[in-house]
């Protein structure tokens, strides 16, 4: 009986050591998927930052290393194929200039798509905007 004892013990251990490699081959996928993830966004934000470069590039006309507020109505315009108030293009540039000195530098510069999200949210807030206006007025009657 005692040999039996033994032998369970054995049993025992040579599952815990089971458990462990798993447990560690488990760490080990995890650890190269983050890799692989961590890379992975590496890429796109290369891929956006040169994206953005290229967009920065078209838009500069003058090429003198910034995009001014008219430059960015012209190129947002020819890019997106639609007119866009000077408003709105005063808003974008608002928010993107974090630097404020009313031109976007290459660093501030962002992608025609990030742009056009960003455009559209502003739409659809001036349009909230203006149905609760709209509501207030019903209710002022």
């Amino acid at each position: 009986s005692n040999h039996h004892q033994h032998s369970t013990q054995l049993y025992g251990a040579a599952d815990d050591d089971a458990q462990d490699n798993e447990i560690e081959r488990l760490k080990r996928q995890a650890a190269k998927l983050r890799a692989e993830a961590a890379s992975l966004e590496a890429d796109k934000a290369k891929q956006l930052a040169e994206a953005a470069e290229k967009a920065f590039n078209k838009f500069d006309v003058n090429s003198d290393g910034e995009v001014s507020l008219s430059e960015l109505k012209m190129g947002l315009e020819k890019e997106l194929k639609t007119e866009i108030s000077e408003k709105r293009v005063t808003e974008l540039m608002k928010i993107f200039d974090t630097s404020g000195d009313g031109a976007l530098q290459l660093d501030e510069f962002v992608t025609v798509d990030r742009f056009r999200n960003q455009l559209e949210a502003l739409a659809r807030e001036e349009k909230r905007l203006a149905a609760e206006a709209e509501q207030e007025k019903k209710r002022q009657e």
